[in-house]
């Protein structure tokens, strides 16, 4: 009887992650070369099971991320139309079904077209982008807003 470990080194995506180790405290029969091969194996498969949960992990991040980018308005980082129209309809349903109040606040900016023309549309974009700060922080937690802009196509 000998006393020595078995091992076999986990690669990811053709990097080393670590080793696989067997061994045991009391001295056992020599490995044969069939129980290399099944830790090896065992290693690879090992590898490919931490490379596709970190795949999936990505594709979940990177899932979130693309939600958020589809449902965004990038300039003021509010809720888009798209993502307001879709919510309107959904509590306009849970209103109606559950006869509980509904209440909708638009915010109009009378002339803004003159702040564009005036001073040139980065100022009205730095406009925009303020309020878009502004009104989640002033508002409610569970109040939803959005910008409604321009119908995109």
């Amino acid at each position: 009887m000998d006393w020595k470990p078995i091992y076999a080194p986990i690669f990811v995506d053709g990097e080393r992650y670590g080793t696989l180790n067997f061994s045991s405290p009391k001295p056992c029969r020599p490995f044969i070369r069939q129980d290399y091969e099944l830790v090896k194996l065992f290693a690879e498969w090992v590898g490919h099971e931490v490379a596709r949960t970190r795949d999936i992990r990505a594709m979940e991040i990177l899932t979130e991320k693309m939600k958020i980018m589809a449902n965004t308005d990038a300039l003021t980082g509010l809720n888009n139309r798209r993502f307001v129209e879709e919510a309107l309809h959904q509590l306009v349903k849970r209103a109606n079904d559950s006869g509980m109040a509904l209440s909708v606040a638009l915010i109009d900016f009378d002339h803004f077209k003159l702040i564009n023309d005036t001073y040139g549309h980065a100022i009205g974009d730095d406009v925009l982008k303020l309020f878009g700060s502004i009104a989640p922080k002033v508002g409610r937690k569970m109040d939803l807003y959005g910008r409604w802009g321009a119908k995109s196509s």
